[in-house]
């Protein structure tokens, strides 16, 4: 090995300062390295023997340094003045459980690539840390920990997931242009301080699912997701009424599909309260910011959560049943308009039934005193095509129709037309209110 105070290792300037005092190692394309950032995977005990020498002299400035192991060294340290593991690589299991980081400036992990599981289990954060940049190829764990500066995400991207369940964030938390295909969950986490959140564009995800279910969010006012794409289920079991939406697009998939989901099915019929709770506040945020048409689809899908808890949707006995039926709950003018007509085309095919007899006047003699006395028949015949219509018409705006019903069918009949059609009809009229009122 060179002697320390005559070797300079290869790796960059900013990375070298990780290294001082760190002699030669192993030379690898041409390029001479010390043995923290030998870019290899076959260092052993010399590599970990570094590692623990840093720790020791509480020097936590890794920046650039390749982790050819799996290291668990960093568990239950406090580390304190400067950490730094920007652009390091973690080429195997990494546990920081239970560390103290105690930095005094921001502890940076920019650029750092994890390529295997990263545990933070219960690991308290004490200045503002950032992430920025960092690949999680299988996920990281934050489980407990404590973050009691700013938190930031910036353009992180992996797979696995990112678990923050019972963590802490007292002074915010910033997610931007994430590039993850996992899960993101904040179960029963504590979140204080602004939080934002904000995609790459609204077409793509923000990450395959984002779970906030029974967070505690001290400032609802100051959560704000922007530019990027979410699903309306993703804020069960928290209240986003108060969240700030910009720029958002929405999938809302329909409840038939979102109550199959082993969470909902495992609460049961609450589950279906559950939903439509968050479709409710979905709709309450959106009409308070005039994004009425982002409403009507969030009350939509509030009001069929709750129509799909007896028998799947088809307990036609019940209110709700109907209302979605004819008016798609006061929001499908196209339904409601759809039945109206259909309503007037069937009844006036019925009027023209044999059987459905109205009042007709047969004249029994030709002179005029016998025309007077003319009785009406009391049997009726059924309407022709033209006066169906028009009679159907006539019943269901509430005019006078004529000739009267003379049969009991057409009597039923024309009362029957009576109470659905203005019945109906006030539900397309409730329905293009809502489209219009605004």
């Amino acid at each position: 090995m060179s002697s320390a105070n005559t070797f300079q290792c290869s790796a960059d300037h900013r990375s070298r300062t990780a290294c001082q005092g760190e002699g030669f190692f192993r030379e690898h394309e041409g390029k001479r390295y010390c043995v923290l950032h030998c870019p290899c995977d076959d260092k052993g005990e010399s590599f970990l023997g570094a590692v623990k020498r840093k720790i020791s002299a509480h020097d936590w400035n890794f920046h650039g340094v390749w982790f050819s192991e799996a290291i668990d060294l960093f568990r239950e340290q406090e580390a304190t003045g400067m950490v730094d593991f920007s652009n390091a690589k973690f080429r195997g299991y990494v546990d920081f459980s239970k560390c103290r980081i105690l930095a005094d400036s921001s502890i940076l992990f920019i650029a750092t690539e994890f390529h295997d599981r990263a545990m933070f289990v219960d690991t308290r954060f004490g200045n503002e840390v950032s992430f920025n940049y960092v690949e999680f190829a299988d996920g990281a764990n934050f489980e407990d920990a404590r973050f009691e500066g700013h938190a930031g995400f910036y353009e992180t991207r992996g797979k696995g997931e990112l678990y923050f369940v019972r963590a802490t964030l007292e002074s915010g938390l910033t997610v931007r242009s994430p590039q993850f295909a996992g899960e993101i969950c904040f179960r029963h986490a504590s979140l204080s301080g602004p939080i934002e959140v904000s995609g790459t564009d609204r077409s793509t995800l923000l990450a395959q699912r984002l779970d906030l279910w029974g967070a505690i969010i001290a400032t609802p006012e100051s959560v704000t997701f922007k530019e990027c794409r979410l699903r309306s289920d993703w804020f069960r079991l928290v209240d986003p009424s108060r969240f700030r939406f910009l720029d958002v697009r929405w999938d809302i998939a329909p409840a038939r599909m979102l109550v199959k989901d082993s969470w909902y099915r495992e609460l049961g019929e609450p589950g279906h309260e559950a939903l439509s709770a968050v479709h409710r506040a979905l709709a309450a945020n959106a009409e308070e910011h005039l994004r009425f048409d982002e409403a009507s689809r969030f009350r939509y899908a509030a009001f069929d959560s709750m129509r799909l808890r007896l028998f799947h949707g088809w307990a036609i006995w019940d209110v709700r049943w109907w209302y979605w039926a004819l008016s798609g709950y006061g929001e499908r003018a196209g339904r409601a308009l759809s039945i109206l007509l259909g309503i007037w085309v069937v009844f006036a095919g019925l009027y023209m039934l044999p059987g459905v007899g109205f009042e007709r006047w047969e004249v029994k003699a030709a002179n005029e005193k016998e025309a007077i006395s003319a009785q009406p028949d009391v049997h009726g015949a059924p309407l022709g095509f033209t006066s169906a219509l028009i009679h159907s018409l006539e019943v269901m705006s509430f005019q006078k129709p004529s000739p009267n019903p003379a049969s009991p069918p057409a009597h039923a009949l024309v009362a029957l037309e009576g109470i659905l059609g203005p019945l109906q009809a006030a539900l397309f009229a409730l329905a293009i209110r809502r489209k219009v009122s605004h």
